[in-house]
């Protein structure tokens, strides 16, 4: 079985630029092509990060509650979805 082997500067790169693309405060620039090419590189990689942002964006860093409050619960599944990309691929 042949494995795929990763960059782990290839990785950065693309987490960096899909964050970036999606947190550009100049609506003048449309990155849609970019983040279509991205998607077409890596579609698992992609969706781990576009739920991720889903939910950051949703979080309300208001709520002191300490139960719902916390942003722990979405980091910790984002955190589990990249280890679980991850499993299996040789990163260098």
């Amino acid at each position: 079985m042949f494995k795929k082997v990763y960059d782990a500067s290839a990785i950065d790169f693309f987490i960096g630029k899909y964050f970036a693309a999606n947190s550009c405060s100049n609506k003048s620039f449309d990155y849609q092509k970019q983040l279509n090419e991205l998607r077409k590189i890596d579609p698992d990689l992609f969706q781990i990060l576009e739920a991720f942002l889903t939910d950051w964006k949703i979080f309300d860093c208001n709520d002191t509650n300490p139960i719902t409050g916390g942003y722990h619960s979405f980091l910790f599944e984002f955190i589990d979805n990249l280890e679980i990309w991850a499993d299996g691929k040789t990163i260098k």
